[in-house]
């Protein structure tokens, strides 16, 4: 059965997994590390890093303070945003994930280790069809670089 969670602390990580309903996670200084093929995910925290797993639609994971480590299995589209300011990212893509992928940083890099259709490249944007295209996936970090790379499984 699918289980539906809605955890929030203020100094502790958050670690989950093997989830399979929504998931909604906050702390404000601590990481999260999750594992999720529910319907959607939500992570959030202030001070820390998140490491992420997930094989659903819709996701959004954002920290103010610290990298994003995630990656997406859905063999279909996915859409949401992955969002630090002060971290880098790196995004693993399953074989089969479809999205229109923004990709954006005011100090850093972004490279793009996926197949993939570009229609805009500059030094600190990038935007690209990933698989056969999909919803809106956006990116962005303020202060570190960007990395997507296929998944290794």
């Amino acid at each position: 059965a699918d289980l539906d969670l809605d955890v929030e602390t203020h100094n502790g990580q958050i670690v989950v997994g093997n989830l399979f309903g929504i998931a909604t996670l906050v702390t404000h200084n601590g990481p999260v590390s999750v594992e999720s093929e529910g319907p959607q995910l939500f992570a959030e925290t202030h001070n820390g890093g998140i490491s992420a797993a997930y094989g659903g639609e819709d996701i959004t994971l954002t920290t103010h303070n610290g990298g994003i480590n995630a990656k997406l299995l859905n063999g279909g589209p996915v859409g949401g945003s992955i969002a630090t300011h002060n971290g880098a990212i790196e995004l693993a893509l399953g074989a089969d994930v479809a999205a229109h992928l923004q990709c954006s940083t005011q100090n850093g890099r972004i490279k793009l280790d996926v197949p993939n259709r570009a229609t805009e490249v500059t030094s600190r944007l990038v935007k690209a069809s990933i698989g056969e295209g999909g919803r809106p996936l956006t990116v962005t970090t303020s202060n570190g670089s960007i990395k997507v790379r296929p998944s290794n499984g």
